[in-house]
């Protein structure tokens, strides 16, 4: 093609040669070629074209193809290239979106196992605490009992005889132990009340870890997708940004704070189950440390009224016998008395016989006289003195007898104590609960 536009260059004097130029361009050389053609067609009417208009329409052909074929292989050429680069540019594009959706969703898988370890330690830590608040109930239902066995000893004690209400250690011991009930039951309530309430906001963490992870997985769910997806359709609004979307360091921040608030009150509960175990174990201990002291002091004053009824009831066999050698010596005395009247009345017969001697040579004051008188006076002062000892042993006896009323009722006194507290406070004292009940 090149030797035959050179060959119709020389011989007709254009320069057929190909040119490398626009479609226009070719365009405008072939229009021009044809116009020139017409003019000649118009001139001449035997003959349309001469050689020369025919060999150089033919060049102009030729040259014209020439061009368009170059024209279309350049054109080929880098539209191919064009096709080669955009195709490479558009799989690598593509290589790293896929790539970075890979990461994406990996980090937020990674992101998802965090939440739901979180999650299952946040369940854990419920049951846990749930589990401790119940046992706070069941140590509050617990604490009922001795309860009521404290405030039923205080109450049978008062059935003790007037002369033993005393406020003794037991007394003391057994307010003691309705304090430390009192104390026992407001911590405990106190503790539960607080359970209760980190409950309700360790649930709320949790709900809000779960909300969380479920989003973390409908969006891995939705990136693993995007990484499987091959063909898709035309979407132009997806370009445009959704309603409220966050950078990603606050989604990171978002997801941090939720894990962060989850933590803080998993550590809050298990501070607050420490307290809570703490809070019973030193209440059971405390309430069965006086609930010992409150038997001890209750074998004690057993202990104390049973000696001193032992002691009354000597004291009272000491006082019969007194009663009884009293009542032997007034017998001795009136017996003495009746004895010491025989001799008086024998002494002042013979006086009262003498007085009927002969007067006044025979009536004289001799010596048996002075002897009858004598013997008289010393029986009536013998007699005043037995009277006299009659009248102080009657007081004696009577005394005694006093006394021993006295000691027999403060004996009743001791009995009734001592039933009160063997047979009405010391069955209710075995029905104290153990520490294990009082902890729950």
């Amino acid at each position: 093609m090149e030797d035959a536009c050179t060959y119709l260059a020389a011989d007709h004097g254009v320069d057929l040669r190909p040119k490398v130029s626009t479609n226009e361009d070719l365009h405008a050389q072939v229009g021009g070629h044809l116009r020139n053609l017409d003019v000649c067609c118009r001139k001449y009417s035997s003959a349309l074209y001469t050689p020369s208009d025919w060999h150089h329409a033919n060049a102009t052909l030729a040259a014209a193809t020439t061009n368009a074929q170059n024209s279309a292989l350049v054109v080929d050429k880098e539209s191919r290239q064009c096709m080669r680069e955009c195709a490479c540019a558009s799989d690598n594009r593509q290589k790293q979106s896929t790539r970075s959706l890979k990461e994406r969703a990996q980090l937020v898988r990674s992101v998802q196992s965090d939440l739901a370890k979180v999650s299952w330690v946040c369940r854990e830590e419920e049951e846990q605490l749930e589990g401790q608040r119940q046992r706070a109930l069941r140590s509050l239902a617990a604490l009922t009992r001795p309860t009521l066995v404290n405030a039923e000893c205080l109450e049978r004690r008062r059935n003790r005889l007037e002369r033993d209400l005393v406020a003794d250690d037991l007394h003391h011991q057994l307010n003691q132990e309705t304090e430390a009930i009192e104390e026992a039951r407001r911590r405990i309530s106190d503790a539960a009340s607080e359970a209760a309430t980190r409950l309700a906001g360790l649930r709320k963490a949790r709900e809000q870890v779960e909300r969380d992870w479920a989003a973390k997985e409908r969006a891995a769910t939705l990136e693993t997708q995007c990484i499987g997806l091959k063909i898709g359709r035309l979407c132009p609004a997806a370009t445009h940004p959704p309603f409220q979307q966050v950078e990603v360091e606050s989604w990171s921040a978002a997801s941090e704070d939720t894990i962060g608030e989850a933590e803080s009150q998993v550590a809050a509960s298990i501070e607050l189950r420490s307290r809570i175990d703490e809070a019973l174990t030193s209440a059971a201990r405390r309430l069965r440390t006086q609930a010992d002291a409150v038997d001890d002091a209750l074998e004690r004053r057993v202990a104390q009224v049973e000696h001193s009824r032992v002691a009354l009831e000597n004291q009272i066999d000491q006082v019969v016998r007194g009663v009884v050698e009293m009542e032997r010596l007034q017998t001795d005395l009136r017996r003495a008395g009746f004895n010491n009247g025989l001799p008086l009345r024998v002494a002042q017969q013979r006086l009262q016989t003498r007085k009927a001697r002969p007067q006044p040579a025979e009536n004289c004051t001799d010596l048996p006289q002075s002897g009858l008188l004598a013997e008289v006076a010393g029986s009536e002062g013998a007699a005043q003195q037995l009277e006299a000892a009659e009248v102080a042993a009657e007081a004696r006896l009577a005394e005694l007898l006093r006394v021993r009323g006295h000691l027999e009722s403060e004996v009743r006194v001791r009995r009734r104590s001592l039933q009160v507290e063997r047979r009405q406070v010391a069955p209710l004292r075995a029905q104290f609960p153990s520490t294990l009940d009082i902890s729950g």
